[in-house]
């Protein structure tokens, strides 16, 4: 049952992916261009040994747990453990969970703990932060003047 949420969840991603740079293909060429600038710096910021190791614990922190306790409930007939893994598990499957995101903000909170000497992955941090802060204040002085 695992094997196939992941198959459907990157299959799902890949028909994403593809209708991404369909798009992109259709576009014009300074759309192209932030799309593929964007990506580098996403593909830069997560493709990093260290941010995977925090990752993979925040990811067991978040919902790793819930499929260790459905194969123990299974292989040592637990069934409170099996009952706890499979309830989570189907709340997690809900629409309105904001899993994914938690899993990335505790990544990248224990990205900060665990590694507090990596410069790059800090650096593309605070740029996002600058970045994020400067978007605000274009917004707000535009609703500002509406």
């Amino acid at each position: 049952m695992i094997l196939w949420y992941y198959i459907l969840v990157s299959g799902l991603i890949l028909w994403f992916l593809i209708m991404i740079f369909a798009f992109v293909n259709n576009g014009s060429t300074k759309l192209k261009r932030i799309v593929r600038i964007k990506a580098r710096q996403l593909i830069k910021f997560f493709i990093n040994w260290r941010f995977c190791i925090c990752f993979l614990i925040a990811w067991m922190i978040t919902n790793g747990w819930c499929y260790v306790f459905i194969v123990l409930g299974r292989m040592f007939h637990l069934n409170w453990m099996l009952g706890v893994g499979l309830g989570y598990l189907s709340f997690l499957w809900l629409p309105f969970t904001p899993e994914k995101v938690v899993t990335f903000a505790i990544a990248i909170v224990l990205s900060k703990i665990i590694f507090p000497k990596d410069k790059k992955l800090h650096s593309m941090l605070e740029e996002r932060k600058q970045a994020q802060k400067l978007n605000n204040k274009k917004n707000k002085q535009q609703f500002s003047a509406i």
